[in-house]
């Protein structure tokens, strides 16, 4: 089928890109992008009990096949995902080399791909009362209390995320799931220190494998970003609210100016409507979607 789909994009080798978007939108954008999803995907949708949990899932995982879609050159009901032990996906061998991973919270979702490096990506809703001592001594690993212990009060907030963001993104780029217990590696804490990776009780030769970088991407959330090897260079994407159309051939790119993460990157313009979107995806939409449950998209 030829819908003049032509969206490939390229990441060079040494490249991250990073998309975000806002979970919330149009009832009709939303319907759409379920309309993208796999059989046992929507199988999954429906068993979430709450509608917002539905429409989270529906519209982050509809979102990642429309961006993969957008590199891999294939249709996006056409992809395919294995997945691991632990339960990290990845593509399916037949769908080509690019690797992936999501975060999502509190209506923000944000994406990793990577050519060949193991990617890994967390964000969090910076809310102060999760930021606790508790949870620090649950999670956090002796050398990172002891760090934690040294912050000035008024950064405290600040230090536990970034502490908090940073081993999730090793974790999930790792994709060893609760397998490896937060207190056995350590990452960098202090405000102003440079996100890495310090050591591994697991194998000491784990710190020199990575590149971790902060993302802070809209107001309110910290995030990061954890990416085998070296030599990385980071472009960020933001997704439109109210204009979901990267899979149209007038998509452009215009530089970057409202300080997307540290070191510049690309913010794309997609240019059109949530009209052309459905235009151009419901061929996709139509035939990917006989014989589901009915969507439970709110109104």
């Amino acid at each position: 089928m030829d819908n003049g789909y032509r969206p490939r994009r390229r990441i060079e080798e040494r490249a991250a890109h990073v998309w975000h978007a806002q979970l919330q939108m149009e009832p009709s954008t939303a319907r759409t992008l379920s309309e993208l999803l796999s059989p046992d995907e929507s199988f999954r949708a429906q068993r979430f009990r709450f509608v917002r949990d539905y429409e989270t899932y529906v519209v982050s995982r509809g979102l990642l096949r429309l961006l993969l879609s957008y590199y891999l050159d294939l249709p996006p009901p056409e992809i395919r995902f294995i997945y691991g032990p632990y339960g990290k996906p990845a593509l399916a061998p037949e769908c080509g080399r690019l690797e992936f991973n999501l975060s999502h919270s509190k209506g923000l979702v944000a994406y990793v791909f990577s050519p060949h490096r193991e990617v890994g990506v967390d964000i969090e809703f910076v809310c102060p009362k999760r930021a606790d001592w508790q949870v620090a001594r649950q999670c956090f690993s002796l050398r990172e209390i002891e760090s934690l212990q040294k912050v000035p009060s008024e950064l405290f907030t600040e230090a536990f995320f970034a502490c908090w963001t940073r081993k999730e993104a090793y974790i999930k780029a790792r994709g060893v799931g609760v397998s490896l217990a937060l207190d056995q590696f350590d990452v960098s804490v202090e405000p102003g220190e440079q996100p890495a990776l310090l050591g591994s009780r697991e194998n000491p030769q784990e710190a020199s494998r990575w590149t971790f970088k902060d993302l802070n991407l809209v107001p309110e959330f910290k995030g990061a970003l954890a990416v085998e090897g070296h030599n990385l260079d980071v472009e960020f994407f933001r997704w439109p609210d109210d204009c979901i159309a990267a899979q149209s051939a007038h998509a452009g790119a215009i530089p970057a100016t409202d300080g997307l993460g540290k070191g510049g990157g690309i913010q794309v313009d997609l240019a059109g409507s949530t009209d052309n979107f459905s235009r151009i995806l419901q061929p996709w939409a139509t035939s990917s979607g006989k014989d589901r449950e009915p969507n439970r998209i709110s109104a």
